[in-house]
């Protein structure tokens, strides 16, 4: 944990420890995805999957998807909650 007195301004004015903090704000090792492809028209939505296949490998991803296929696209590994209780947990592959 790091004492504000060992925080700095940048030039860009923003936050940072010799540039850690903005290091891991622009290289985050997880991403948080609420519904991505919420409201999106057919089109944009395949776009949306297209883009977030990229980032497979490179990023964990967790995300809340009430698409079923969306969900199965992108996920090794769902897990399903019921008014805020763990019901299924397991990969894609899992019966």
């Amino acid at each position: 944990m790091l004492h504000k007195s060992e925080l700095q301004v940048d030039p860009l004015g923003t936050l940072g420890e010799t540039g850690g903090f903005r290091h891991r704000a622009l290289n985050p090792d997880v991403l948080l995805l609420d519904e991505p492809t919420s409201g999106l028209p057919d089109e944009e939505l395949h776009k949306m999957l297209d883009f977030l296949q990229t980032l497979r490998g490179e990023y964990t991803m967790l995300f809340v998807e009430h698409k079923m296929d969306v969900v199965m696209s992108l996920s090794d590994r769902v897990s399903v909650l019921h008014r805020g209780e763990l019901i299924a947990d397991g990969t894609v592959d899992d019966e």
